[in-house]
């Protein structure tokens, strides 16, 4: 009896790891579905989706657009109640502030410090930075939440441009009571390292779906997307974008539902057929 429970276990857990992995299809193609438009001088950067309405950072948040991604347009933005003068790398939502807010908490890996992460609460169209988190022990780093998990956040780390082996570590959430925090990842024994060949392979922007990792990677027409299995550790796919549709700089990654769009630096708006 024991076994027979022990065996469809391992096919129930190896089914819903299929299912997961079945967000993406064998031979994926992008299809451009509209353009939002960006400030003069301004380029897009990650950004996050919650119900059918996108979040999208611009560079140094100079921009912080609203987009109905069913109307396929701008619907508004968000303000920054202090410049913080960051570069804005990658965007997740954490667990709401208060159970009552409308936004989860956007927790954003600035590139100006890069290795920060700030911590914003969505108050009407303002952004209260609540917390700033400083990842040390590595010069670089990303911060993403699992659509479904927001115990854990997962940290990309590594030592600068020439560093082609990033780790990827699995943090238990800070508490979000101190303004400001500091952890030391050299601490942290829970990660895996993944291999970068190419210089331009670079992490643009990142979201997490039912244990699986989505990165966008590359500068200019070098974009790819690379697909890791969080639970095993390690990378179970990865492709080159241009000839999947996406010729620019791919920068924000996430989900709408089980649609997965990519935005580029320029405010196209991809989604995966």
């Amino acid at each position: 009896m024991k076994k027979t429970l022990l065996i469809l276990n391992i096919i129930i857990f190896a089914s819903l790891r299929l299912c997961a992995q079945q967000h993406l299809p064998s031979n994926p193609t992008f299809k451009r579905v509209f353009t939002y438009g960006k400030a003069i001088g301004t380029s897009i950067q990650d950004m996050e989706i919650s119900g059918d309405t996108a979040i999208s950072f611009s560079h140094a948040m100079e921009e912080v657009y609203l987009i109905d991604l069913n109307k396929k347009k701008k619907i508004g933005k968000l303000h920054i109640e202090t410049d913080p003068k960051v570069h804005c790398n990658t965007v997740s939502f954490g667990s709401r502030y208060t159970p009552t807010d409308k936004w989860p908490l956007l927790y954003v890996a600035q590139y100006s410090n890069r290795h920060t992460s700030n911590v914003y609460r969505i108050i009407g169209k303002k952004l209260q930075l609540v917390q700033t988190i400083t990842w040390a022990g590595y010069k670089n780093s990303l911060t993403v939440f699992d659509n479904a998990d927001k115990s854990n956040i997962y940290v990309i780390a590594w030592n600068g441009s020439e560093d082609r082996n990033p780790r990827i570590f699995k943090i238990a959430t800070p508490s979000i009571k101190e303004s400001e925090l500091t952890i030391d990842l050299s601490t942290k024994t829970d990660y895996f390292t993944f291999n970068y060949i190419n210089k331009f392979e670079v992490v643009q922007g990142v979201t997490v779906k039912d244990g699986i990792m989505y990165q966008v990677r590359g500068y200019k027409n070098n974009g790819q997307l690379a697909v890791f299995d969080l639970k095993a550790k390690k990378q179970v796919r990865l492709f080159s974008l241009p000839p999947l549709g996406i010729s620019a700089e791919p920068e924000g990654v996430a989900f709408q539902g089980d649609k997965l769009w990519i935005c580029d630096q320029e405010s196209n708006m991809f989604v995966m057929q």
